[in-house]
């Protein structure tokens, strides 16, 4: 299982102005994050998961953390992924063979949660000031 980073927040999670907002559209999920970074300039992100299979959401003070917060890792060849298969080896064979595979994101903020995703894809939509 290895960690790859792909998104580094431009502000730090533990000056959040609000609690994350998550908003699922169909298969789709955003995840919204207002908040300041050390300079006091504030941001507002959105992050978008395509295709989710699986939507996890645990407090952060229990979550494995890796010292990864305030960025979206990709885990590549999870745990969580190796079971999905072993449940449904056919269904996970045709999708990891398709255009858009199924990946496992994570996204660990200080004090508030973190998110564990199976999806096909992930993109950040919005990076910029508020």
């Amino acid at each position: 299982m290895e960690n790859k980073i792909l998104y580094e927040l431009p502000m730090f999670s533990a000056l959040l102005s609000v609690s994350p907002e998550v908003e699922f559209k169909g298969r789709d999920v955003n995840i919204t994050l207002r908040g300041y970074d050390d300079d006091d300039n504030f941001y507002i992100v959105i992050l978008k998961f395509y295709g989710v299979f699986e939507f996890r959401k645990t407090y952060s003070h229990f979550a494995n953390h890796g010292k990864a917060y305030d960025r979206v890792l990709e885990i590549i060849n999870s745990d969580r992924l190796q079971q999905l298969k072993l449940n449904n080896r056919q269904l996970f064979n045709v999708l990891q063979n398709s255009s858009t595979p199924l990946r496992h994101f994570n996204l660990l903020l200080d004090s508030y949660d973190t998110y564990n995703i199976i999806c096909s894809g992930f993109e950040v939509i919005d990076d910029g000031f508020g």
